[in-house]
């Protein structure tokens, strides 16, 4: 991951939905750290959750779950799983696809807003 082509990994973001100046933006940021926890997390994903799923039963905050409808990488279905194993308040779906605190801002933003209200 070291020899990471930036412009090419902008565009497979892009290819996934993300739009062209959030994937730009976001390859900018992508340091040493970044690129760690990015290869762990593709390695993770041969079966997505396996390894961080039996601790979700210990979130004891209140958990919000906001999900994209149209995510390109993990069916919806998976927030719905996800809000039930951390006892969320609520799982919020909404039509975007894998990125939706890119796509929806507003929304995201209320969601979290009113998350937050509820201490």
């Amino acid at each position: 991951m070291a020899d990471l082509d930036l412009e090419a990994f902008a565009a497979s973001l892009n290819e996934a939905q993300m739009p062209r100046d959030a994937a730009n933006e976001s390859v900018r940021h992508l340091d040493a750290t970044m690129r760690a926890s990015i290869l762990a997390l593709y390695r993770s994903a041969i079966e997505v959750g396996a390894e961080w799923k039996p601790g979700l039963s210990n979130v004891t905050a209140p958990a919000l779950v906001i999900w994209g409808l149209d995510d390109p990488f993990l069916p919806h279905r998976f927030a719905d799983e996800l809000g039930n194993a951390t006892r969320a308040r609520a799982v919020f779906k909404l039509r975007s696809s894998h990125w939706p605190m890119i796509e929806r801002p507003a929304d995201v933003a209320r969601q979290l807003e009113a998350h937050w209200a509820h201490g």
